[in-house]
């Protein structure tokens, strides 16, 4: 098996070369699996012909747990949703004579899926995309003709809801946003814009791309630019969500190369700057109490001494007792919760089951 890799797949197809295998089926599929686009195409064929699809409408059926159970999970670290999935995958394009891509012939709509992808209804481009087409789909004159029900009977609800359930909000949104000038005013934007949409349409350019470190760096810079602030006024970073890196083209990067953590992803950039993770909205999962340390009491010192966990929690501790000037452990006796509040910590605390649970890993001989 050392020849083919420990790869049942590859052994298979030597032996039987006239056999079409799909390596996708395997228990243990191949190293690169994902790295030839045509094993995506295939797969969507086969998951289609085991759903029994048959038009394209049927593919509006497809939820992100379908693909998860029949081993497509990954795809999702690559395309981020199903609809950019499906679509750069099954969307036509017209193709002009020396080779240029053109708009699509068809395209599926994102609110068809059973989700919107993540930040959609933020952009004013889909908000104009959606109404114009609810408008044809109502056979309607005019958008000011559009009532709740529309929006309810032609999966807009998510939009809705993001403007109070009003379709009045909905439309002045757009008005508002065209006067402020937001979203392709200008030639950066527009690029930046055009590069996204090639990223999402040749998945495996887009790996490249982010497989040069020099890249994650170069994005940081010009995220930085893109949010208003300048990139080493490092503090404004701890602000910053899992959402906001998504909605300017980094959904790919944190999934793929840092665990979805914005935390990690600044630790690795910007080394020069001591991050506190604790400062952050979330931290990767790895990093909480209940995934990487056992609270028993007879835990052994031996392993406490060992864990990841335990220095990052022996950290916050010396954080916080640096900021108050504690000179001993037992001044944690007269902590308040606004001090903890004050310096941004308090929801890491409760994240790890409160300001007593921490010290009794930290100070085990501390009685609270």
């Amino acid at each position: 098996m050392a020849h083919y890799n420990n790869s049942v797949f590859a052994l298979l197809s030597s032996i039987y070369p006239d056999s079409e295998f799909l390596p996708f089926l395997f228990h243990s599929p191949p190293k690169g699996l994902w790295d030839n686009k045509d094993n995506h195409s295939k797969y969507l064929n086969y998951l289609g012909g085991k759903l029994g699809f048959k038009t394209r409408e049927d593919w509006y059926k497809l939820t992100r747990r379908t693909v998860k159970e029949n081993g497509g999970n990954e795809l999702f670290q690559i395309y981020g949703d199903v609809y950019h999935l499906v679509n750069a995958l099954l969307g036509e394009r017209e193709v002009d004579g020396d080779g240029k891509r053109k708009e699509r012939a068809f395209s599926f709509l994102p609110w068809k899926f059973e989700a919107v992808p993540s930040g959609f209804w933020d952009r004013l481009e889909n908000r104009k995309w959606y109404i114009d087409w609810l408008k044809v789909e109502s056979k309607l004159l005019s958008e000011k003709e559009l009532q709740r029900k529309h929006f309810m009977d032609n999966h807009g609800r998510g939009l809705l809801s993001k403007y109070n359930d009003s379709p009045q909000d909905v439309l002045l949104s757009l008005n508002h946003a065209e006067k402020k000038g937001e979203e392709g005013t200008h030639g950066k934007e527009r690029e930046g814009k055009k590069k996204e949409v090639e990223f999402q349409e040749d998945p495996l350019l887009r790996k490249k791309h982010w497989g040069d470190d020099k890249n994650h760096r170069a994005f940081a810079l010009s995220f930085a630019e893109k949010m208003g602030f300048s990139w080493n006024d490092f503090p404004k970073w701890y602000n910053v969500t899992m959402q906001d890196f998504y909605e300017h083209g980094g959904r790919y990067l944190l999934v793929r190369y840092y665990r979805q953590s914005p935390y990690l992803f600044l630790k690795s950039v910007f080394p020069e700057f001591s991050w506190q993770p604790w400062l952050f909205p979330r931290i990767p999962k790895s990093h909480t109490l209940s995934s990487n340390l056992e609270t028993d009491a007879n835990i052994s010192d031996s392993d406490r001494n060992s864990t990841d966990k335990l220095k990052l929690l022996r950290e916050a501790v010396k954080f916080v007792e640096g900021k108050c000037g504690f000179k001993s452990a037992e001044e944690w006796r007269r902590i308040a919760p606004s001090q903890l509040k004050a310096l941004g910590i308090e929801s890491f605390f409760a994240r790890e089951g409160g300001v007593g649970k921490v010290l009794s890993i930290v100070y085990p001989e501390l009685r609270l």
